[in-house]
């Protein structure tokens, strides 16, 4: 009876100290983001759906955004920090914030985008009932210089025919497998053992590190799905984005074409993709 009852009293205390896992992670990069970590807050605490853990990864932030996202562990324990001594830009953040998911799904979130409550419930049910690899979803744009809204997707589709509501996978969209769709993170929900099975990793690149990744991740999946719903506002021309300034954008783009075409020579996929990839070429 003793060793029943050490076994039981062992069991809870391994309960304790490993939480159930999540069934969405959520990764933040952050850098001298505090203006908008509060509304942050508010949209992630918002959310109908509240299985999910949120990594922030602070990119060597110099203004108050480590003490901001301190006082939001405080209050929820699903936010956790990692604090990077380096400022080596939202690529390595990114990387870093992946060696710690723990959920069955994985998004990558900036801090200055505005989530519908609805967005981790709507993405996850979907990804859940299509049994994707990634899952995508659409946005409009605010444009913070100007303080206006467009309701035009134009940071999302870019190739018509794309296909929407229904689960497909590279090969239907062979020849326009980089252009039907920008490389953009915040509107993609992965499967995070998919993820983790081809080792997929970001560039160190201040910019487009995300498209690597992304198209990366197009080029190896089984099942996608375009969900036809509005679930979040990306914020255009904002001066503090992590992503970087505009001044390095063709020397990042160039490097991330180049490191996708060895990618897909590594996995004998070049002459496959021979079309998709002229055509990402010229459209950059």
């Amino acid at each position: 009876m003793r060793l029943k009852s050490y076994i039981c009293e062992l069991a809870a205390k391994l309960r304790y100290f490993c939480p159930k896992r999540p069934k969405v992670s959520v990764v933040i990069p952050c850098y001298n983001a505090a203006q908008f970590l509060p509304d942050l807050y508010t949209y992630i605490e918002q959310q109908t759906f509240k299985n999910f853990e949120v990594i922030f990864v602070d990119d060597k932030s110099t203004d108050n955004s480590v003490n901001l996202i301190e006082e939001f562990k405080k209050k929820d324990n699903r936010i956790s920090l990692i604090k990077l001594s380096q400022n080596l830009g939202a690529g390595n953040a990114r990387n870093e914030g992946l060696k710690h998911v723990r959920g069955k799904y994985l998004i990558f979130l900036d801090t200055d985008d505005i989530y519908k409550p609805n967005m981790l419930e709507e993405v996850y049910n979907t990804a859940e009932k299509y049994k994707t690899d990634i899952t995508m979803f659409k946005s409009v744009c605010f444009d913070d210089a100007a303080k206006t809204y467009t309701n035009e997707d134009i940071w999302w589709l870019w190739t018509p025919p794309y296909p929407v509501n229904t689960v497909f996978g590279p090969n239907d969209v062979q020849d326009t497998l980089f252009t039907f769709c920008r490389g953009a993170l915040w509107n993609k929900l992965f499967k995070t053992s998919f993820v983790r099975k081809n080792k997929l990793k970001f560039l160190n690149l201040k910019r487009h590190n995300d498209s690597f990744f992304v198209y990366s991740a197009y080029a190896l999946a089984n099942s996608m799905y375009v969900m036809d719903k509005v679930l979040i506002v990306y914020r255009i021309n904002n001066n503090n984005s992590i992503t970087g300034k505009e001044d390095c954008h063709i020397e990042c783009s160039n490097i991330s074409i180049a490191a996708l075409e060895n990618f897909l020579k590594e996995k004998n996929l070049c002459d496959k993709y021979k079309n998709a990839l002229i055509e990402y070429k010229r459209t950059y």
